[in-house]
C-alpha cells in the first residue's frame, strides 16, 4: 500500500467525495462512527463512562477545522447513547470547516454545553486521571509547530494522567516530516485511531511517545485511485506481498529452488549460523550449504542434517578461499567475528561474488572499518544492520529524518538494497523507495531473531527472488511468524527457534 503525503490524503478524500459519490459531511459521519465502535471495544468503557459513581468523564477537544469536525461528531453519537460527555472547542480560529460547523451546530441545536477554550481560561481547564481525553484538536493538514495557548493545554493534557485517544493524529504531530517540529507541544496519545492508511510519522522511534498504539480504520476512501499518486513511501501488508513467491509445480525438484551459501560462525557462536541455516530451507531453499570454521562442523551436522557443510581453513574462526560455483544466493556475517583473516575473505567474498548477496552482522562491522570496500559491494547488495551497525557505517543523526536521509543517500551511492531493523522494519532502494513493514511484535527483540531474518532472506533469494521482493517478503513473513508464535507464548518468552516454527503456518 502507498503511503500518502497529508496532501495527498487530502487529495484522496476529495476524490471519493467526487467520485463515490458522497457528502463530505456524511464522511465524517462515517469515520465518527468507526471511532465510536473502537470505543465500544476498550473494558470498561461502557460501564465506567455512564456510570454516576465513576469519577470521570469523557472529554472531547475538538479543534475549528475537520478534525475538530470528526470529534463533535463523535461528541454526538456518545452523548445520544448515555455517556457523560464535556464537549471543549479550542478556539485557535473563530472560522469553522463546513463540515465541522454542521456537527457543532448539532450539538447546539441539542442544547449541549460547549466550552470554549482560548488564550484567557485555557488554564481552568481541570483532567482528571480518570477522565477519557479524546483529541481532536488538529489533523494530518497541520504543517506549523502549536504554539500559545493551545500548546498550553496540549501539555495540561499531558501532565494529567488521564487515558488519551488521538482521532487520526496526535493533534501537533505532522504526518510527513517533523523536523523542525516542537516536541513538548504534541499530544501524547495511549491510542490513535487513524483513517485508512498510516502517516509516514507512525514509523518513526521518536514519535512513539505521541501516537502510542496506532491502529488503522478502513473509512471507505477510494485508494485504487491512488495509481498515479507519486510516493517513496510503501506499507507492506498482506496485500503487498502476495504473489511475491511463486508456488511450486508438481514436476519440480530440490534443483528448482535454488542453492544457497551462508557463510558464518567462529567459535563459540555457532548457535547463530545454524538458526540462519535452518531459517533458509524452511523458507523454501531447495538446498542449503553452511560454510563454517572446522571447529562447527559436526554441530551443523547435528542441528541440521538437511544442510550441507562446508568448512574454511580455519579452525575457530573463517579463513581462506571459499567455493563459491552453482550457488544461487550467498549470505555472510552471522557469528564471523571480526579477525584479521575474516576480515580478508570477506574482501575476497565481495570481488568474487557471482550470485546475490546478503550481509548482515560482523561482516557490516568489516565493512564500517573498511568503507573503501562499499564501493565494490555488488549491484543491490543487501546489508541488514540494526541501527547502531548502520550508524558504524554513516555516522550519527539528531532526529529519524535525518537517519531516513542518510539511508537513502546510502543506497543510492552504493546501488546496494538496506533492510534497517527494528519495529517497522524499513527496507530501502537505491531509488530511495522506502518499504515499512507491517508485522512483528515487541519478543522479536531477542538473541538470533536477526540471524533469521537473513536466513530468510538468503532463503527467497536461492529461489529467484529479486532482491528487494527477498528482502520485503522475508520481512514481512519473519514479522508474522513472530505473530503467530506469540499466541502461543508470549512476547517475554518468545525465541528465535520460535520464529523459524512459525514459518511452518506461512511458506
Amino acid at each position: 500500500m502507498k503511503l500518502l503525503s497529508a496532501k495527498q490524503i487530502a487529495q484522496l478524500d476529495k476524490i471519493t467525495i467526487e467520485n463515490e459519490p458522497i457528502k463530505s459531511i456524511d464522511l465524517m459521519e462515517r469515520a465518527a462512527l468507526k471511532i465510536v465502535n473502537q470505543l465500544f471495544k476498550i473494558p470498561q468503557f461502557s460501564h465506567d463512562y455512564k456510570s454516576a459513581d465513576f469519577k470521570g468523564n469523557i472529554k472531547i477537544f475538538c479543534g475549528s477545522g475537520n478534525n475538530g469536525g470528526d470529534g463533535f461528531a463523535i461528541a454526538n453519537h456518545l452523548l445520544s447513547k448515555g455517556f457523560k460527555v464535556e464537549v471543549f472547542w479550542v478556539q485557535f480560529s473563530t472560522n469553522f470547516s463546513e463540515d465541522a460547523r454542521y456537527n457543532y451546530q448539532l450539538l447546539l441545536d441539542d442544547q449541549i454545553d460547549i466550552f470554549h477554550i482560548n488564550s484567557e481560561n485555557c488554564s481552568e481547564v481541570e483532567i482528571g486521571e480518570l477522565d477519557l481525553v479524546i483529541d481532536a484538536i488538529f489533523g494530518s493538514g497541520l504543517n506549523r509547530p502549536i504554539e500559545g495557548f493551545v500548546a498550553e493545554i496540549i501539555q495540561n493534557i499531558n501532565n494529567s494522567k488521564a487515558k488519551v485517544i488521538a482521532v487520526d493524529i496526535p493533534s501537533g504531530l505532522f504526518a510527513d516530516d517533523n523536523s523542525i517540529n516542537i516536541f513538548e507541544n504534541i499530544i501524547q496519545a495511549d491510542i490513535t485511531y487513524t483513517f485508512q492508511m498510516p502517516k509516514v510519522a507512525f514509523f518513526q522511534p521518536q514519535n512513539d511517545l505521541f501516537t502510542g498504539s496506532w491502529h488503522v480504520l478502513d473509512i471507505g476512501l477510494l485508494v485504487d485511485s491512488t495509481s498515479d499518486f507519486q510516493t517513496n513511501n510503501y506499507w507492506v501488508n498482506k496485500q503487498f506481498v502476495e504473489g511475491l513467491l511463486p508456488p511450486r509445480k508438481t514436476f519440480s525438484h530440490k534443483g528448482s529452488y535454488g542453492h544457497a551459501l551462508l557463510i558464518g560462525g567462529s567459535l563459540g557462536k555457532m548457535g547463530s549460523i545454524s538458526l540462519a541455516t535452518k531459517a533458509c530451507l524452511k523458507s523454501g531453499a531447495g538446498l542449503a550449504t553452511a560454510c563454517v570454521p572446522k571447529c562447527g562442523i559436526d554441530i551443523l551436522q547435528t542441528v541440521i542434517p538437511e544442510a550441507m557443510v562446508l568448512p574454511s581453513e580455519g579452525e575457530f574462526f573463517l579463513e581462506g578461499n571459499i567455493a563459491l560455483a552453482n550457488k544461487t544466493s550467498i549470505g555472510i556475517g552471522v557469528g564471523v567475528g571480526t579477525e584479521e583473516k575474516t576480515a580478508q575473505l570477506l574482501k575476497n567474498l565481495i570481488a568474487e561474488a557471482n550470485a546475490p548477496l546478503v550481509i548482515d552482522a560482523d561482516a557490516i562491522n568489516i565493512l564500517s572499518e573498511n568503507k573503501t570496500w562499499l564501493a565494490f559491494l555488488p549491484p543491490q547488495t543487501i546489508l541488514t544492520p540494526h541501527p547502531k551497525e548502520f550508524e558504524r557505517l554513516t555516522g550519527t543523526w539528531e532526529t529519524d529524518e535525518e537517519k531516513l536521509k542518510l539511508l537513502k543517500e546510502f543506497c543510492a551511492k552504493f546501488n546496494a538494497i538496506v533492510v534497517l531493523k527494528g519495529a517497522f522494519t524499513v527496507s530501502c532502494t537505491p531509488n530511495g523507495n522506502l518499504f515499512y513493514n507491517s508485522t512483528g511484535n515487541a519478543g522479536m527483540a531477542t538473541a538470533g531473531s536477526g540471524d533469521v531474518l537473513f536466513g530468510i532472506i538468503c532463503g527467497y533469494l536461492a529461489q529467484g527472488l529479486q532482491p528487494i521482493n527477498a528482502a520485503v517478503l522475508a520481512v514481512y513473513n519473519h514479522g508474522l511468524a513472530a505473530d503467530i508464535m506469540v499466541q502461543e507464548t508470549t512476547e517475554t518468552s518468545l525465541i528465535a527457534s520460535d520464529i523459524i516454527e512459525g514459518l511452518n503456518f506461512i511458506n
